[in-house]
């Protein structure tokens, strides 16, 4: 099963919303960097480039696909426990014998926060799969955002307005020039 990594803190309150309240609130899609393919040969570069081609790659998941979605899966122990507020691991554990038997711990934050919540956040079912060109304070697509429609794609991706959401991708991508993005949406699986 295809999975999906989060690791924007940003977004985590939203994101923890959407699982409280089984898909009812909260984010309910991402906004993926579709990279760039690089062509086999220089020729190919050229003849493709003369017909106005494009070198990205496409969206990896379809709609119909079942997702589990984690948060930080790369870089945490596998069974690990994050803050609630901060999103900073708490510690790693094992079920054994119907008991969580603490492996590893290290408390990265002074949230006082008691509840925690799992790496793995759950399943999802894309619903819908299209391709967006963002820069700094732009997006540009077939579909037409603008306006208030960027500022409900940001919420519904997890950032309180279009502004925030423009300065958290061009902080990780640098948005200078135009990028290209998938956006996928989806469903709460019970």
């Amino acid at each position: 099963m295809p999975a999906l990594n989060f690791s924007a803190e940003e977004i985590l309150p939203e994101l923890l919303k959407f699982f409280d309240t089984e898909g009812k609130e909260g984010k309910n899609q991402t906004i993926r960097i579709l990279k760039e393919e690089i062509p086999d040969t220089p020729e190919d570069t050229y003849y493709e480039d003369a017909m106005g081609a494009d070198f990205h790659k496409k969206p990896r998941l379809k709609v119909g696909d079942e997702v589990t979605l984690y948060w930080k899966q790369r870089t945490s122990p596998k069974d690990s426990w994050f803050c609630r507020r901060c999103g900073a691991l708490k510690y790693s554990g094992k079920l054994m014998y119907g008991m969580v038997v603490i492996e590893k711990t290290k408390p990265e934050c002074d949230c006082g926060v008691r509840y925690d919540f799992p790496q793995k956040l759950g399943k999802v079912k894309i619903t819908e799969v299209f391709e967006i060109d963002m820069d700094n304070h732009n997006i540009k697509s077939t579909s037409g955002w603008r306006g208030e429609k960027i500022n409900i794609l940001a919420r519904m991706d997890g950032f309180k307005n279009a502004s925030f959401m423009f300065r958290w991708f061009d902080k990780q991508y640098d948005l200078s020039t135009p990028k290209r993005f998938a956006v996928y949406r989806w469903e709460w699986i019970k």
